[in-house]
């Protein structure tokens, strides 16, 4: 979906908007979120930079962490989020984590992805131990090489035990995406500095984050705030069903 030179597009769409009826399924809701943010003109989470094209359900396109592309202006530069979404997930030596990792490895190692500056995203719902992992990735965006980064996860007054078992359970996971072939601190480190958690909490009704979204759009558009967001959800549906770019 490209963005339109059309300032503030939100408040152009249709007012023939769906209001939804509960089938709409958490995929679903962020897809739309990330929707808004372009029609809106906003800038990206994490990378904090404006929005300008999105590709929904991307495999076709090579992409193997394929729900949403999210395609961000650098400065003279393209700089990608790839987005897999789990409203559920268990962070641990479990199938559906091993095939996020699995797939976030073959993606890293891609020619089209540029390691310094493109982001490999895990999308969940609220999860236990989210925190963990989190920490364990910003520490290896702060840390100054390998062993600065192993240092920071095994210190005893700087780490704890959780930190380390999540971060053992990363490394058996990249290892069973690798072939079975361990991997070394450095591609450890230079993973995790390339791998984000980022969270939603879109499953339930009066969540914060439909409070916020439901803000913007009263922003930008004279319509129902509901509404239009009703009609977002639904686009992205067809978006999925179509592979849209």
């Amino acid at each position: 979906s490209k963005k339109r030179n059309t300032r503030f597009t939100v408040a152009a769409l249709s007012n023939s908007f769906s209001t939804g009826g509960g089938g709409y399924d958490f995929e679903h809701r962020v897809q739309a979120t990330f929707l808004l943010g372009l029609l809106a003109e906003g800038f990206s989470p994490i990378l904090s930079l404006p929005i300008v094209a999105l590709d929904f359900q991307a495999r076709r396109l090579g992409y193997h962490m394929d729900d949403l592309v999210v395609h961000c202006e650098g400065i003279g530069e393209e700089i990608k989020l790839l987005c897999q979404i789990k409203h559920g997930i268990t962070i641990g030596e479990n199938r559906t984590f091993k095939e996020v990792i699995r797939a976030a490895w073959a993606a890293f190692n891609q020619s089209n992805f540029n390691k310094s500056k493109d982001k490999l995203v895990l999308i969940t719902g609220l999860i236990p131990n989210a925190d963990v992992l989190r920490w364990i990735c910003s520490q290896a965006n702060v840390s100054s090489n390998e062993q600065d980064f192993i240092m920071r996860t095994q210190e005893a007054n700087f780490s704890n035990n959780d930190i380390r078992n999540k971060l053992r359970v990363l490394r058996n996971c990249l290892a069973h995406a690798n072939n079975s072939i361990a991997l070394s601190d450095r591609e450890i480190w230079e993973f995790c500095r390339a791998f984000e958690l980022l969270v939603f909490d879109l499953a339930y009704e009066n969540n914060i984050n439909e409070f916020l979204i439901h803000a913007l759009i009263a922003c930008n558009s004279d319509q129902s705030a509901t509404d239009v967001w009703g009609f977002l959800i639904d686009r992205v549906s067809r978006y999925n069903t179509n592979s849209a770019h």
